[in-house]
C-alpha cells in the first residue's frame, strides 16, 4: 500500500526525474511518462519500441515523440487521484478544456500501480491529501449489530410464544360445544382453534432456536468481515 510521500527516501535523486511505465506491465496504454509537472500517455497500447522508451527516459520532447494523439495532463489540474487496490488501476480526474475529464491507467501488477500512484501524489503538490480510507468502527458495525439485535429479539419472542402455547395446550381440557337440537340439550364437540393458534401449534421452539442461532452466527460473520476488511481504494484530493 502506498505511503504518504512527505519525505523522499532517496534525496539524492531529483524529484524532476522522469518516470516511465510501459507495456506489458502497463495494460491500458503502451507507454506513460511522468515528468515534474505533466503526465503524458501514449495513444497506442502495444509494447513500445526500445528506442522510443529510451528517448522518453532520456528527456526527448514528448510531443514530438508521441505525436498529436497523445494525452497530456498538467499535474496542477488534477483534482482527484484514485488507486483501485483490487484492479491495480489509477484513475485521475482533472480539469480539461471541456470540463472535468477522467482517465484510467491499468497495470498488470500491484507494485507498478502503487509506484505510479505514490509518485503522482508526490508531484501533485503539498496541498493534496489522502482521504480517510477506513470508516469509523461504529459506522461499520451499526447495520450488523442492528440485524443481530432484531434476530435475537424475534427468536426470543417466537420461542416464548410457542413454549407458552404448548404448555397451555397440554393443560387445556377438551371443549364442549352445545349445539341445540330438537329433544336434546346439545352434542359434545371439540373447540375449534383459530388459524393463528393452528400456525403456532405447528411450530417447534427447538427449530426456532436453531434457525435463530444460525442467523445470529451469520450476522456475526458479516460483522467480523466488515470490521476487518481491507480498503478497496485510496483517494487523494486537492484541498485548495
Amino acid at each position: 500500500m502506498p505511503l504518504s510521500p512527505t519525505s523522499d527516501p532517496n534525496p539524492s535523486i531529483p524529484a524532476t526525474r522522469r518516470r516511465v511505465w510501459a507495456a506489458p506491465a502497463l495494460r491500458s496504454h503502451g507507454l506513460i511518462v511522468l515528468t515534474a509537472d505533466q503526465l503524458v500517455l501514449s495513444p497506442d497500447r502495444g509494447p513500445p519500441r526500445p528506442e522510443v522508451r529510451a528517448a522518453a527516459e532520456l528527456g526527448d520532447d514528448l510531443d514530438e515523440l508521441f505525436g498529436p494523439l497523445a494525452t497530456t495532463i498538467e499535474l496542477r489540474s488534477v483534482g482527484r487521484a484514485t488507486l483501485d487496490l483490487l484492479r491495480n488501476a489509477v484513475t485521475l480526474a482533472y480539469a480539461g478544456p471541456a470540463g472535468t475529464t477522467r482517465v484510467r491507467i491499468e497495470f498488470d501488477a500491484a507494485d507498478a500501480a502503487d509506484s505510479c500512484f505514490t509518485k503522482l501524489w508526490r508531484r501533485m503538490g503539498q496541498d493534496c491529501v489522502l482521504r480517510p480510507y477506513r470508516r469509523e468502527g461504529w459506522a461499520l458495525a451499526a447495520a450488523p449489530l442492528g440485524l443481530l439485535a432484531a434476530v435475537l429479539l424475534l427468536t426470543a419472542v417466537l420461542t416464548l410464544t410457542v413454549s407458552s402455547f404448548d404448555e397451555n395446550a397440554h393443560d387445556r381440557p377438551t371443549g364442549v360445544v352445545s349445539i341445540p337440537a330438537a329433544g336434546s340439550l346439545g352434542n359434545p364437540g371439540d373447540a375449534a382453534m383459530s388459524p393463528l393458534e393452528q400456525w403456532i401449534g405447528w411450530m417447534d421452539w427447538r427449530v426456532i432456536c436453531g434457525f435463530g442461532g444460525a442467523a445470529a452466527a451469520g450476522t456475526q460473520v458479516w460483522l467480523y468481515r466488515r470490521l476487518t476488511a481491507p480498503p478497496r481504494a485510496l483517494v487523494v484530493v486537492r484541498s485548495s
